[in-house]
């Protein structure tokens, strides 16, 4: 049987100063020692894609401070130079373009460089490989009802997508759960090949629903596995990693109490 190739990603920043990549090697150093070995039997690769402003020096600085684990590094500049704002750049990217750039590999898992993870299951991550799972994720965020008057934007546009593409829909709008995608693990194959989703991400991309409706990643992927594909995904529950830009301790759960408060994470 041939050996299921894994993707472990982000989409990082540069910096002038060096010690501004302590984060992300800290994350770096969190997955070569507590997730890595969990993958052994996989062929693993640590990508870091960029926006053409990491230099061959610093890339060097980071993987030998990382421990030395090898990574590669993925230049975004020729796409990055269409977005005047980082954020919306972001949630393109991690809608669209990362599986037409990692579709040479089965799986791909997103730890985003303000994540430190802590502890998975080993059986769990290979229950999700081996079996092909599409979406798994730690950490589900209950409703689009925090959205305010962007959850109204939200709700008219999937209303006018399911009524133009004849889609039945399977249940309410505020029903829908959203994704908590710092971390989360994608079947590459299945998502590219699949006319839905494709059609979907398409219809976002061409109608620059992303800016003009607020329209982050973690909505669209949301609106993909718990509303448009009915099979829906799977919620890792043994799982614990620290997410740096919320100060969260996130555990695997399917609600708004996602994790609990730490403000003095090392």
């Amino acid at each position: 049987m041939k050996t299921k190739k894994v993707a472990i990603a982000a989409l990082v920043k540069g910096f002038s100063n060096l010690d501004s990549y302590n984060m992300l090697i800290n994350r770096n150093i969190h997955i070569k020692n507590n997730f890595l070995p969990k993958l052994n039997k996989y062929e693993c690769e640590l990508i870091l894609f960029h926006e053409g402003n990491i230099s061959e020096e610093h890339q060097k600085y980071i993987n030998e401070k990382s421990d030395g684990v090898n990574i590669q590094y993925i230049d975004l500049s020729d796409i990055r130079k269409n977005f005047s704002d980082g954020y919306w750049f972001m949630c393109r990217f991690w809608a669209l373009d990362f599986l037409k750039y990692l579709s040479d590999y089965d799986f791909v898992i997103r730890i985003d460089d303000d994540c430190d993870m802590i502890d998975v299951n080993q059986d769990e991550l290979s229950y999700i490989i081996d079996n092909d799972i599409n979406y798994s994720t730690g950490a589900m965020i209950s409703s689009f009802m925090e959205l305010n008057f962007r959850r109204e934007w939200h709700k008219q546009f999937l209303n006018d997508y399911c009524v133009k593409n004849n889609i039945q829909r399977s249940k309410s709008f505020d029903e829908i759960m959203i994704t908590y995608p710092n971390f989360m693990i994608i079947n590459v194959p299945y998502y590219n090949n699949s006319n839905m989703v494709q059609n979907f991400l398409n219809e976002i991309i061409n109608g620059n629903w992303t800016e003009r409706i607020q329209m982050g990643d973690a909505n669209i992927w949301g609106m993909i596995i718990d509303y448009l594909d009915n099979i829906g995904y799977y919620n890792i529950k043994n799982i614990r990693y620290y997410h740096h830009s919320h100060q969260k301790m996130v555990y695997g759960t399917i609600n708004n109490d996602f994790g609990y408060m730490v403000t003095d994470w090392k």
